[in-house]
């Protein structure tokens, strides 16, 4: 088991996930910048809340499914998702990214 440690410093243990559940977002920022997780279908749902409400500006893309566009709009995501296939084609791994970025 791995072991993370959320926001206000608790320790937890988190099991390994089985292959094919986890979830790959790409959080895409306006000058190009981004961050990626990858996230347990629990918790999907509060991941793309909390995107929409606390980071409006950047466009979140959910298993390659854009869910928010932010300050970028359609035509320039999926031109920055066409030009980063190493983001959008890795390999899933054991464990979530917890704690999410």
């Amino acid at each position: 088991m791995k072991r993370w440690k959320d926001s206000d410093g608790t320790s937890h243990l988190q099991p390994p996930s089985a292959p094919g559940t986890l979830v790959l977002t790409i959080g895409i920022y306006a000058v190009g910048y981004h961050k990626y997780n990858w996230v347990h279908p629990d918790h999907l749902h509060t991941h793309i809340e909390y995107n929409k409400k606390f980071r409006p500006g950047r466009a979140l893309v959910v298993d390659g499914v854009v869910c928010n566009e932010g300050y970028l709009g359609a035509e320039a995501v999926t031109a920055w998702l066409e030009a980063h296939p190493e983001v959008t084609g890795m390999d899933e791994p054991t464990y979530a990214t917890l704690p999410y970025r």
